[in-house]
């Protein structure tokens, strides 16, 4: 009798089947990496908006506190806005110092704000006091066209040279309302006489 042959049950993956396993791996990563990244940054928006909307809250407390008038941008000696807001929002804590390092885990942080010691995440509307050095915004007509906070670069003061596009292209802004709007670098007014900047109708 010939020998019996015993066949033994193939382990592994053949050549063939472990290419098309990573051409299907591929595939996913191809379709799911621009999903997470979008997922991500939209994300890193929403939060954004939000820290803003805190910290819109911590300037309308000091608005009640001082008989509707606005703090200032840090103008004529006075302290910045940033640190005068902290008391109001982080009444327990000090105040930490201006790098993203230092304000780490805290509203005045923007998700993607740039890590260098000189970058800054938000800034107020300075060309809003230079128009209106009084500060009783509140008596401003229009408050949902007047922007009182948006994304910076390197300064605590929103201006034209500073706006920054940093959420996937576009900016965040704060009205005098309260509301928050997403714009496109284009959508914002590039005059300072704009109602916009400066709270004033156009003549």
């Amino acid at each position: 009798m010939p020998p019996l042959t015993i066949k033994r049950p193939r382990s592994g993956f053949t050549l063939v089947e472990l290419l098309v396993a990573l051409a299907i791996v591929a595939l996913l990563a191809t379709i799911l990496v621009p999903v997470i990244r979008s997922t991500v940054g939209q994300a890193g928006i929403t939060q954004s908006q939000s820290n803003m909307r805190q910290i819109a809250q911590g300037i309308n407390l000091y608005v009640i506190d001082h008989d509707e008038v606005f703090l200032s941008v840090g103008k004529n000696g006075e302290p910045p806005w940033v640190q005068v807001v902290w008391v109001y929002l982080y009444p327990d804590r000090r105040w930490p110092g201006w790098t993203p390092q230092d304000l780490d885990g805290t509203v005045f942080r923007s998700p993607f704000v740039d890590e260098s010691p000189g970058a800054r995440s938000y800034g107020m509307n300075a060309l809003l006091e230079d128009r209106h050095p009084e500060r009783r915004y509140h008596f401003l007509p229009n408050p949902a066209d007047i922007a009182i906070l948006g994304d910076v670069a390197t300064s605590s003061e929103f201006r034209l040279s500073q706006v920054n596009p940093r959420n996937a292209g576009q900016v965040n802004v704060v009205y005098l309302s309260g509301h928050v709007e997403l714009l496109r670098p284009e959508d914002i007014p590039d005059r300072p006489t704009d109602l916009f900047w400066s709270g004033n109708l156009p003549q």
